[in-house]
């Protein structure tokens, strides 16, 4: 499939399901395939691109407005999300205000991912965005992120390194009903890595992606790796969302 082509399938299938998909449990089309330190690690073939999408849920025991905020802070993504060696946020488009709609807010990333021998790093440029999504009626809402490929003249393609064809990562962050300061984090990724080894290698290596960067981003909230004034922004949103006043 042309390069061109297979990013419009992405892009495509990101509008359609992104918020359906996250905001349901694991159902039938799901195989469970693994197990990462308790983290159960499933897969299911991604339409008919040939590509597998894998997924993992994780507790992270903390507010999900601190969550929220370190999870799109493009410079922490070389600290959780596994493999990537280096992360450089160059464009960021967020409000603060917390009234402000969240449609067209986003933030663009250039990340570098390391890969076993005989593979080549990878790397993309990445433009993430957030919304509030309803979970179900009657609860708490959450926060939906989701990254696409993008490109950017700042940061063209390298010798040294394989741009990725394709990527879709959509991360649905839920609150528990009965305790406010435990986050459900459900992430889900399917990527065209542009492979220069086997099929089987890259997706040996794709495969507990969700799952070590969940666990990683459980270490992280515990620091002080994220903007208190964006967290506490997102908090309010909620608050207005679920017909709160504002803090």
């Amino acid at each position: 499939m042309a390069f061109h082509r297979l990013v419009s399938v992405f892009y495509i299938l990101l509008g359609l399901t992104s918020t359906a998909a996250s905001a349901l449990p694991i159902d039938s089309t799901w195989i469970e395939s693994g197990n990462v330190d308790g983290l159960k690690v499933y897969r299911r073939p991604y339409g008919d691109t040939g590509l597998t999408e894998f997924r993992s849920k994780m507790l992270i025991n903390s507010d999900i407005s601190r969550v929220a905020a370190v999870a799109i802070e493009g410079k922490n993504f070389a600290s959780w999300l596994d493999g990537c060696k280096h992360s450089e946020e160059f464009e960021r488009q967020i409000s603060f205000d917390p009234k402000q709609p969240m449609a067209g807010q986003f933030t663009k990333v250039y990340g570098v991912n390391s890969a076993p021998w005989p593979l080549s790093d990878r790397d993309y440029v990445v433009k993430s965005h957030m919304e509030i999504i309803p979970v179900k009626a009657g609860e708490p809402q959450g926060y939906l992120l989701y990254s696409e490929l993008a490109s950017d003249a700042k940061y063209p393609e390298r010798k040294d390194r394989v741009r990725m064809l394709a990527m879709k990562v959509t991360i649905a962050l839920t609150t528990l009903p009965k305790d406010a300061d435990a986050t459900e984090v459900d992430m889900a990724i399917v990527v065209d890595t542009a492979a220069d080894g086997p099929k089987a290698l890259s997706e040996a290596v794709l495969k507990n992606f969700p799952a070590n960067s969940l666990l990683k981003l459980s270490a992280l909230v515990k620091t002080d790796g994220f903007d208190a004034k964006l967290a506490n922004a997102l908090r309010q949103r909620l608050n207005l969302a679920n017909g709160k006043a504002a803090e």
